[in-house]
This record gives structure tokens, C-alpha cells and sequence, in this order.
């Protein structure tokens, strides 16, 4: 009877002895050190690689607006124009005073100012020759050679030739201040072809052109506006090269490098894409957006990016070194905290991590060293024996 009755309490006691040595077989990995590559997906816009703003240089009313924000303009049309009345009449009678310069000019150089000219010549030269003559005969004169009456004839002849000299002197000088003389016209005409270049020059500034080939990214005005000087007209974008503007949050402007490789996508769902490099990386935040601008180049591809239209970008960021990663399944939550299983003494025990998130896992600040044994928290407990199978994460 007390036999039986020890062999009843053996088969009873056998399976709590299993139970008991029974240990838990746990996938596992260990904790180490690695580099993680990492990629931002942010947005886009295409835009070209040369974007300047258009201002007016004057004052004036708006006449008219030809081009709207994403039309294309060659270089030189007019996008714009201001009311030009007022300086095409100032050109208009500028133009009319040039003409009547030159026509007196013209009739200067054709009779009045050559024949005065001749005429005070001559009568020099006759009033030279009549003094020369004068002056021998009135030697003559005194010594009695010859008679009063030729002696009064030629003292006549002088009287005359200076009156004709005088006559000649004053209309020449009349003409001379008269403003008719050919320098002072001269002069006159060059002062107003310079005015009339000056005006030209201001009347070109009534029309805002594009510099270069170029889309219209902005436009700041509507017809009838009255714009003061280097008030702001229109944006543009060159047309030759295009490339990536891309506004980065300020707390991953930590994770961006200069020629960081870039994927480009025309939309979300698209498989095709264009790759390019970061090329700009502003050095100061938008206070309104809390962003950091950057700029991707675009290489040539089959890919028809429209201007101004919206992309996908993926930016290579760069790798994080020496960084402790834990897969997400390996994470067990409690109580809005953050735990993992470490194996020690071959058992379970819980910890409390501390990190963030990336694509790839969990990274570890605080609460997991490298080597620790990391357990898959399935139906496991803390305390719980463990018998671990290495997998490799």
C-alpha cells in the first residue's frame, strides 16, 4: 500500500519538476553598433535654375499685362507695360526741335553763314589794299607828286572800303549772336539728340521685358495698379535647366549633406523617376515655415517635368554611425513607455528604453547596451527562464 502510494505521489510530482527546469525557447538577437543609412521623403517644386524678380524701375499706371503666372517668354518680350503717354510727347517734341535745328543748320551751311563769311573776307582784304594804296599816295601828297583831287579820291576809296568792312563785321556778328553760327547749331542739335537718347532710354523702362527664355513663376501686378519704383512685377525662371526646390523641417536639417544623391518622382504612385544631387543648402530657417531650403539638380531623362508643378523627392540622408537599432517587433509597450526583453542569468528580465523611431526600428538612447541579448517578447514574461535561438537582425 505505501508503495503504490509513493509511486502516485511521484507520477503526480513529475510533470511540476518538467515544468519547472522547462525553459521557454526565445528568438534572440545581440545588440550591436551599426551604421544606418537613411532617406528623407520630402516634396518638391520644379523650378528653373536661374529665378530672378522683375521690378519696375519707374512710376506709372499699369496700360496693359501680357503674360500670366506659367506662361513661357522669350527673351525680350514684353510682359508688361506702363502708360507711356506723357514721355512720347516729351520724345515727340524733342524730335520736332531736332528738325528745325538741322534745318536752320542746312540753310547756315547752304547761304547765310558761308556768304557773311566770304563777304567779311573780301572787305578785309579790299580795305587792306585800299589803306596800302592810301598810305603811298598820301606820302606822295606831301611832297606834292600828285594832286589833291587824286590824293581825296583815294582817301575815298579807303573811307569806303571800311565802311564795307564794317558792314560785313557787323552781320557776321549779328548772325554769330543770333545763335545761327554753325558751332552754336551744332551744339544745339547734339544737346537734343542726347535728350531725345535719354528719353528713349526712360520710355524703354515702361516696358518690363524678360531678360532671358524663362517661365513666369509669380506675377504681383494686375492692370490699372499704380507701381512705385522697384515695386515688384513679375517672378521668372529660366528655361534652360531645371531643377529641385525642396523645403526641408528644420530639426532634419541635421540629416542633409551637400551632393546627398536625390530620387525624383513626378507623382507618389510613379515607378519612374530622375535622380539628381543637392546642390544648395540655405543657411537660415523660415521663421513662418520652420523650414530649410534646398535645391536638387535634375538629370537629363526621358521625364517631362512641368515648371512650377509639384515632385517626390527621396534625399539620400546621411548614414547614422554607431547607433544601437532594435526592429520593431522586438518592442514590447506598457503604460505609453517603451520596454525590450534582455536576456540575464537566462531568464527574461524587462527594461525600459528610451530613443526614436527611423524606417528601420527603434534606435536606443538610454536603457540597452551593446552586447545586450535582445529576446522576441511574444508570451513572454519578466523573470521567465529562456532558452534562446540566434537570429540575425
Amino acid at each position: 500500500m505505501k508503495k503504490k502510494l509513493v509511486v502516485a505521489l511521484i507520477i503526480l510530482i513529475i510533470p511540476f519538476i518538467f515544468l519547472f527546469f522547462k525553459k521557454n525557447k526565445v528568438s534572440a538577437f545581440t545588440l550591436e553598433k551599426r551604421t544606418l543609412s537613411q532617406e528623407l521623403l520630402l516634396s518638391g517644386t520644379i523650378e528653373g535654375e536661374n529665378i530672378a524678380t522683375l521690378s519696375s524701375e519707374i512710376n506709372g499706371v499699369i496700360l496693359e499685362v501680357f503674360k500670366d503666372q506659367g506662361d513661357f517668354a522669350k527673351a525680350d518680350e514684353v510682359l508688361c507695360s506702363l502708360n507711356s503717354q506723357e514721355i512720347n510727347l516729351e520724345i515727340q517734341r524733342a524730335k520736332e526741335n531736332l528738325l528745325s535745328a538741322e534745318l536752320r543748320l542746312k540753310k547756315l551751311e547752304s547761304s547765310d553763314y558761308p556768304n557773311a563769311s566770304q563777304e567779311l573776307l573780301r572787305t578785309k582784304s579790299n580795305y587792306k589794299i585800299a589803306l596800302e594804296e592810301f598810305s603811298k599816295f598820301e606820302k606822295l601828297h606831301r611832297k606834292f607828286y600828285i594832286t589833291s583831287l587824286e590824293y581825296n579820291q583815294k582817301k575815298n576809296s579807303l573811307e569806303e572800303a571800311k565802311v564795307q568792312l564794317e558792314l560785313a563785321e557787323n552781320k557776321f556778328k549779328t548772325l554769330q549772336k543770333d545763335g545761327v553760327d554753325k558751332k552754336s547749331l551744332e551744339s544745339e542739335i547734339k544737346n537734343i539728340e542726347l535728350s531725345i537718347e535719354s528719353l528713349e532710354k526712360k520710355l524703354e523702362k515702361h516696358f518690363i521685358k524678360a531678360p532671358y527664355d524663362s517661365y513666369i513663376t509669380e506675377k504681383f501686378i494686375e492692370k490699372g495698379e499704380t507701381l512705385s519704383n522697384q515695386t515688384k512685377v513679375f517672378q521668372i525662371a529660366s528655361s534652360e535647366t531645371k531643377i529641385v526646390s525642396i523645403d526641408l523641417d528644420e530639426k532634419y536639417s541635421h540629416m542633409v549633406a551637400l551632393g546627398a544623391s536625390c530620387k525624383i518622382f513626378p507623382n507618389s504612385t510613379s515607378s519612374q523617376y530622375a535622380t539628381g544631387n543637392i546642390f544648395f543648402i540655405g543657411n537660415s530657417v523660415n521663421e513662418n515655415t520652420g523650414s530649410l531650403k534646398l535645391k536638387s539638380t535634375i538629370s537629363e531623362n526621358n521625364l517631362n517635368f512641368l515648371y512650377n508643378s509639384t515632385v517626390t523627392c527621396i534625399i539620400e540622408a546621411i548614414p547614422m554611425k554607431d547607433i544601437l537599432l532594435v526592429p520593431e517587433k522586438y518592442l514590447f509597450f506598457e503604460n505609453n513607455k517603451i520596454f525590450v526583453f534582455i536576456l540575464e542569468n537566462n531568464r527574461a528580465s524587462l527594461r525600459e528604453i528610451e530613443g526614436q523611431n527611423s524606417s528601420q526600428g527603434f534606435i536606443i538612447s538610454k536603457g540597452a547596451f551593446s552586447g545586450d541579448i535582445i529576446l522576441f517578447p511574444e508570451n513572454l514574461k519578466d523573470n521567465e527562464k529562456v532558452e534562446i535561438i540566434f537570429n540575425q537582425e
